[in-house]
């Protein structure tokens, strides 16, 4: 637990707010002192009744910039132990971007189109950077994958195969990608296992992750990228069963 920065006094760091909206400006002045680096994660905030004397506002102001900075994911506040920077913005990005879709009206279609041009991308990276020992890993999830014995386990290891692909490929951006993508339709992922179980498609799915892994391990972008499409169309074709298993449901 690191103390506050040293190198200058908190009336030098911030300066004082007469606006309307002083807690917009709290928040604007303690972002800033993070991106510029003289807050660093772990660094712990004066007391709110310091920060209130340094801005020039009412405690109630700079209570409010930090309940708001705690849900950008860039303070923390520890019951008896002040409020402390960190770095959770990949949960609460997640959040704002599953929200966007949502409100946006994004379809399955919409996703998946999205999620391949993300998982290819991260094919290449893998294949030009990631080391053996690192495919171990992913080696691992498939056969945690492929020697599952429940629509659970393998929604599970399904998941973590792709979630470990993505990884490799060092992009956080990626992985945040494939974490709202995850968060939005863990239920239709869900419910897609289910009806390959149930309409005999699991060989294809099992054929397909193999195939996908062996083009890796060979350093072969070309197959690897057919083996990645080919995942993809399936997953497409995958809806139409989905929607047609539901449709069988709802008339019986």
């Amino acid at each position: 637990m690191r103390p506050g920065p040293r190198g200058k006094g908190d009336r030098d760091l911030f300066t004082s707010v007469h606006q309307e909206r002083n807690f917009m400006n709290i928040i604007s002045q303690i972002k800033q002192a993070i991106i510029s680096g003289e807050l660093k994660i772990g660094d712990c905030l004066p007391p709110e009744s310091e920060l209130a004397q340094v801005f020039g506002v009412s405690r109630s102001s700079v209570r409010e910039a930090l309940k708001s900075l705690e849900v950008y994911g860039l303070i923390e506040s520890r019951k008896g132990g002040g409020s402390f920077v960190v770095n959770n913005l990949l949960l609460s990005m997640t959040d704002s971007l599953s929200m966007y879709f949502r409100l946006q009206g994004c379809g399955l279609h919409d996703l998946i189109q999205l999620r391949q041009s993300i998982e290819l991308g991260a094919v290449r990276e893998v294949i030009s950077s990631a080391s053996n020992s690192e495919l171990t890993e992913l080696s691992h999830c498939l056969d945690h994958y492929l020697s599952s014995s429940t629509t659970d386990e393998r929604q599970l290891h399904d998941m973590n195969f792709h979630s470990v692909l993505v990884m490799l490929s060092k992009n956080p951006l990626y992985q945040y990608m494939l974490n709202a993508f995850n968060d939005i339709y863990s239920k239709d992922i869900y419910y897609s296992h289910q009806v390959v179980e149930e309409q005999g498609q699991l060989e294809e799915s099992y054929l397909i992750h193999r195939e996908l892994f062996k083009a890796i391990c060979a350093r072969d972008v070309t197959v690897a990228t057919e083996w990645m499409i080919r995942h993809f169309n399936f997953t497409q074709e995958d809806i139409s069963r989905q929607t047609k298993y539901i449709l069988g449901e709802k008339t019986r």
